[in-house]
């Protein structure tokens, strides 16, 4: 009789291709999940590009990426306006304190407003299309993003490097042509194949964050206008023949900087310090010149007049032989952190 072995003669399942298809898929899908990131640039500019801003915002946090970066940017003003006062040698008395941080309160809520406009879907739309991204900032208007990343040509305004900080975190280092701007945009993992941005990190210099009176919306790169020197000048003053020094180096309609000590003292000749009620303002008078200071420019502190301040001096006429000059206040947060400007001790 003879026996069968039906267990060798039954065909034989290939489970390995089960196991092939398993290892390639599952190859194919760690490596879709490492490239995602690297995917992403192209996603948002596409999305950007057809308008599609609800696509923008789940890719972008955007409330999130605006309080970080209005933190550093605040921080990185603050930190060269301390520096610039510290070398002009700025007094440590309350009026001074006080007014250095209302000036730097302003220039958070500028800066605050900058932000709002820039991080929005609508001007990286407009950006990704090449069209003008222009924002009011510090009563002018500006291109930040253009001036930031210039077009030159076909040239691409950013250059882009990208690395993994871990599983879950990712970085696109963005600069400009020149490499004198740069952001770090870090990513966070949502899910398996989804990323955000959580964060933008500036990296980049107090002059490119200033607003100009320039466009950039042509390929040529515009030069930077050359900035008006703005002088500082402390003075103690205590006679005719030291206003009228000052009067001899202020020029009419040209922004000057004044830190001034004006000691009344009536038993000089031909020199005169008063409050004016009517003018309101004081008025202090030499052999050549009289020069008003306008209320609220000055206080009064041990025995002197202190006059600190950014002014306009204005032609008041002339007056039985000498010469009146107004000085009109300017804001002190415009001149410093105006482009335009450039500030100098005397």
């Amino acid at each position: 009789m003879e026996i069968v072995d039906y267990a060798a003669t039954k065909p034989r399942r290939p489970y390995w291709l089960v196991g092939v298809a398993i290892g390639v898929f599952t190859l194919a899908l760690a490596a879709w999940v490492a490239a995602s990131p690297y995917l992403f640039s192209g996603q948002l500019r596409t999305a950007a590009r057809s308008g599609d801003r609800l696509k923008m915002e789940e890719m972008i946090d955007f409330p999130r990426v605006r309080e970080g970066l209005k933190s550093d940017l605040k921080s990185l003003v603050v930190s060269e306006m301390d520096k610039s006062m510290a070398d002009e040698e700025t007094d440590n008395s309350p009026f001074a304190v006080g007014l250095a941080q209302l000036a730097k309160g302003l220039v958070g809520a500028m800066m605050d407003g900058m932000v709002d406009q820039t991080v929005s879907p609508a001007s990286l739309e407009n950006f990704a299309k090449g069209e003008s991204t222009e924002v009011k900032f510090n009563g002018q208007q500006s291109d930040p993003m253009a001036r930031l990343f210039p077009a030159r040509g076909n040239e691409e305004r950013v250059n882009i490097k990208a690395q993994y900080l871990s599983y879950s975190r990712f970085r696109y280092v963005v600069s400009n042509n020149k490499g004198d701007a740069r952001f770090d945009i870090d990513l966070q993992r949502r899910g398996l194949l989804r990323w955000q941005v959580v964060r933008i990190t500036p990296r980049i210099k107090l002059e490119s964050l200033r607003a100009t009176e320039e466009t950039t919306r042509n390929a040529a790169v515009v030069p930077t206008p050359a900035r008006e020197k703005v002088t500082v000048r402390e003075r103690q003053i205590e006679d005719g023949k030291g206003l009228d020094k000052l009067g001899d180096d202020l020029e009419l309609d040209k922004i000057v900087g004044l830190k001034l000590y004006i000691t009344p003292d009536e038993t000089k000749e031909r020199y005169g310090v008063s409050e004016n009620e009517d003018l309101k303002a004081l008025v202090v008078w030499g052999e050549n010149y009289e020069i008003l200071f306008p209320r609220g420019s000055y206080r009064y502190e041990h025995g002197s007049y202190v006059v600190d301040g950014f002014f306009l001096p204005k032609n008041g006429g002339m007056h039985q032989g000498i010469v009146s000059i107004g000085l009109e206040a300017v804001d002190e947060v415009t001149v410093r952190t105006n482009a335009k400007y450039q500030v100098a001790k005397e």
